[in-house]
């Protein structure tokens, strides 16, 4: 009972804080987005193509060698392999990552990005802590941080890890990026800021990618899934009629049906 009022509560004060946000940030968001043209069909013919299929092998195999922290919301294998053949595929220049985490995505664009021999390449990734030395989930010599990931795989070059909020990130960015993945902070309000935010540093025939996109059909998703994607979208998507929601999970085996990873896209 403790535990259902607590999330009750804490849904209430996420609902105070969007209002606040929707108020604040609503106007910010652009009327029109110049999204890379994606479709279903269009990710399924990437993901079968013969040429990264055969780098996204080596890939795996050398990853056997690492020692990763155990997956506690980070991004599974079958996530990673979307991120290495979007780069693989369409070569971005400027990639920024909102929440570092674990490292597991980075390692699979840092990785793309080598394998491609993509030297005109960077990657910025945002984490609110230093990753590399405040991380419950690599406390000890046997786990390997992001920063020690990379190295180990030899593709640290331009990766710059920055370590700041993702509001303040985003005040004093003057960068546009080509690929931005959202996954930082889960709650409507944050995931609202940082995708339009997003939005709005996104270069021309762009691609956001966000995690933990879960459908929320009924009151009791509200204490089972984690509903701050969901609800922002439902939010955006009032302003910005043409947005769509490209859902991973229906890509099939080749992705496998449990992503939460979504695409968003123009109609």
């Amino acid at each position: 009972m403790i535990k259902i009022f607590k999330k009750f509560w804490y849904l209430l004060i996420q609902i105070f804080l969007t209002f606040f946000c929707v108020f604040s940030y609503y106007t910010k968001i652009k009327k029109k987005i110049n999204f890379k043209n994606l479709s279903e069909q269009k990710i399924k013919k990437i993901l079968s193509n013969k040429k990264i299929s055969n780098l996204w092998i080596k890939f795996k195999k050398k990853q056997k060698k690492i020692y990763f922290a155990s997956n506690a919301g980070g991004v599974n294998i079958k996530d990673q392999k979307l991120f290495f053949f979007l780069i693989s595929f369409y070569k971005p220049k400027k990639i920024l990552e909102i929440g570092t985490h674990l490292g597991h995505s980075l390692n699979s664009m840092a990785c793309a990005k080598s394998y491609n021999n993509l030297k005109n390449t960077s990657i910025d990734t945002v984490d609110i802590y230093d990753v590399n030395k405040i991380n419950r989930y690599v406390n000890n010599n046997k786990i390997f941080s992001p920063k020690k990931i990379l190295i180990k795989n030899k593709v640290f070059n331009k990766i710059k890890f920055i370590k700041s909020g993702s509001d303040n990130f985003f005040n004093k960015n003057k960068i546009n990026y080509d690929l931005i993945f959202v996954d930082g902070n889960h709650t409507i309000n944050q995931v609202l800021k940082d995708i339009i935010n997003s939005l709005n540093c996104l270069n021309e025939n762009g691609i956001i990618v966000l995690h933990d996109y879960y459908e929320i059909n009924s009151f009791k998703d509200l204490f089972s899934k984690i509903y701050g994607p969901f609800f922002a979208l439902k939010i955006i998507k009032n302003k910005l009629k043409s947005l769509r929601i490209i859902k991973l999970s229906k890509i099939g085996d080749l992705l496998k049906n449990d992503t939460t990873l979504v695409i968003l896209n123009s109609k």
